[in-house]
């Protein structure tokens, strides 16, 4: 379309329609045509063949006020209706855009710079639960923009693991940690899983069953590894329930296990103890003596005996000249049972007391069960230690007392010198705690014995007994019976 002006300086807007800033309005009655003649038969005057046109968007010329005209309707060109310039958010899908919604809506399915909503592109979209622009699966929006959570594949915040489902008993739990004891769910490896740190019932925090060396306080245990129905006696000091719990036999009123000096304090607190092994501490708190483990008779003769010595006749540890019964040197000390084995433990140098148990069993049979034969010494001494290193002390019990010591035994009828350290001569049957015989009606030359720590022949060579019975010049029937032999002490 061409504009032009006509000779009145005039501009024709349209075809028979001319608009001139001189005359704002026309007659009704008049108007101007391309050849210049009047519709009310007049001619005028001035150029017959002039036609213009206004300037408009869309005429391809860029007049004022436009940022473009290329002369089209195309909306999607770079001169957008309106005669802008194509540009996002404008509404029209121009070049290089994907999309144009004409808002800044970023959350529908046209997001900033005017591209389609996906997944990663930082804008929560349409059908998407989350989106942090990135492709980070171990942050709050994993892969899909959905957000993490525990049985995705992904290890996302406050998950240990993650292995695509959420069930247990595998190397990942259903609620995605890593399996360990105390989770309440059975593992691999585990006996028992309850889920809490109850020690004292089925299942400990080590997710086993309550045992005695899990280093635990569990199960029926009244401390840690001790006490109870299965597991060992408690320490001193060891928290108990029953006085069987202890090691010490007692059960002192703290429900601690409480330290006695000797077996017979500890059948006075606990009337119902057996015999069996103890911890005694002969000075109690005193730190000249330890604490230490003996053999208790809880049941002859009263009960409340400590053992201090085993010997055997058929060895010369324990004879008369042994150097065990004079020094504090022990022998066996970490052997405090009732036993075939011999020993001399700490009570012998420590225990103070006012009564002495002597026990034989014959013969030494080492796979038979003890069984003793016993008498009961009165004589009061601070440690048997002392009352060896002492002269010969008498005793006044009777002679068969002696005699059913050792089944069989004989003595020879005259002397009947008893008690300790029966000595006439260092040349002569002797015996350390015993009785001796003679033949004749005095005690310089006894050929016969019975007790513990004896030491000589008898005449013709008759072999001696370190512990039992020898006899010997008693006619036609000399005879060696050798023992095992005890001393208690309370």
């Amino acid at each position: 379309m061409v504009r032009r002006r006509s000779a009145w300086g005039s501009i024709v807007v349209a075809a028979g329609c001319v608009y001139n800033p001189q005359f704002p309005q026309a007659p009704a009655d008049a108007t101007a045509t391309s050849t210049g003649a009047a519709t009310d038969g007049s001619v005028t005057s001035g150029p017959s063949d002039s036609t213009v046109v206004l300037p408009s968007c869309g005429d391809g010329v860029l007049d004022p006020g436009e940022e473009c005209d290329d002369g089209n309707d195309d909306a999607s060109d770079a001169c957008a209706p309106g005669c802008k310039e194509a540009r996002c958010g404008d509404g029209f899908v121009g070049p290089g855009e994907g999309c144009d919604d004409g808002n800044d809506d970023d959350t529908d399915a046209c997001v900033k710079g005017c591209v389609p909503a996906s997944c990663g592109d930082g804008f929560v979209g349409p059908g998407e639960a989350c989106d942090d622009g990135n492709d980070d699966d171990t942050d709050a929006c994993v892969q899909g923009c959905a957000p993490a959570s525990c049985g995705d594949g992904f290890v996302g915040p406050r998950e240990q693991c993650d292995d695509g489902n959420q069930a247990d008993g595998d190397a990942c739990t259903a609620t995605c940690g890593l399996p360990s004891c105390g989770d309440g769910v059975l593992d691999p490896g585990e006996a028992c899983d309850d889920g809490n740190d109850d020690e004292s019932d089925g299942c400990t925090t080590l997710c086993e069953p309550p045992n005695c060396d899990d280093g635990l306080w569990s199960g029926e245990e009244s401390d840690v590894d001790c006490g109870g129905a299965t597991c060992g006696v408690c320490p001193a000091g060891a928290g108990c329930e029953a006085a069987a719990d202890c090691e010490t036999g007692v059960c002192g009123a703290g429900a601690t296990c409480e330290l006695r000096p000797n077996c017979l304090d500890i059948k006075v607190a606990n009337p119902d103890a057996q015999d069996g092994v103890y911890m005694i501490d002969p000075d109690g708190d005193s730190p000249e003596i330890h604490a230490f483990r003996v053999h208790c008779d809880m049941t002859t003769d009263g009960g409340g005996w400590t053992l201090a010595l085993r010997a055997r006749g058929d060895t010369s540890t324990f004879d008369y000249d042994s150097l065990y019964w004079t020094t504090d040197e022990l022998f066996n000390q970490d052997k405090p049972e009732l036993a075939w084995s011999e020993a001399k433990l700490a009570s012998f140098t420590t225990v103070p007391f006012k009564s002495i148990l002597l026990g034989l069993q014959t013969p030494i049979d080492p796979n038979a069960p003890i069984v003793l034969n016993t008498i009961t010494l009165d004589m009061p001494a601070n440690s048997l230690l002392e009352l060896f290193l002492g002269p010969y002390v008498a005793t006044l019990n009777a002679r068969a007392d002696w005699l059913a010591l050792v089944p069989g035994s004989a003595l020879q009828p005259y002397c009947n010198r008893q008690g300790v350290n029966s000595l006439v001569s260092l040349t002569r049957p002797r015996s350390r705690i015993g009785i001796l015989g003679n033949e004749n009606h005095d005690c310089l030359t006894p050929d016969s014995y019975i007790g513990i720590g004896n030491k000589g022949s008898g005449c013709e060579g008759q072999p001696q007994a370190s512990v039992g019975n020898m006899v010997s010049c008693n006619g036609n029937n000399p005879k060696t019976l050798k023992s095992l032999g005890v001393i208690y002490v309370r």
